[in-house]
């Protein structure tokens, strides 16, 4: 019987600091990721990138090509499209 209490008492010690570890790592990881700070994606298509980037990194965001195509109906240099879409939160 003494073994049993030694038992479950480890067993009730493990789970509760995994969650204390798992709830104070995530409070933690708020501030040092900086979660909870949303900022609405801004509609990209039809600026020149140079202009997108700028307005990307005012908000914190990062902007990257990921593919060129030839038009001949459109600006080079313009973005034709974008993911994540405009007024997603992120």
């Amino acid at each position: 019987m003494a073994k049993f209490k030694a038992f479950f008492l480890a067993v009730v010690l493990l789970i509760a600091l995994f969650l204390i570890g798992f709830f104070g790592i995530n409070i933690i990881m708020k501030f040092i990721i900086g979660h909870g700070n949303e900022v609405e994606v801004p509609n990209l298509k039809g600026m020149h990138f140079e202009v997108a980037r700028k307005t990307c990194k005012d908000l914190n965001l990062y902007l990257e090509k990921t593919d060129f195509i030839h038009d001949d109906q459109i600006e080079k240099g313009k973005i034709i499209s974008q993911e994540p879409h405009p007024g997603i939160m992120t």
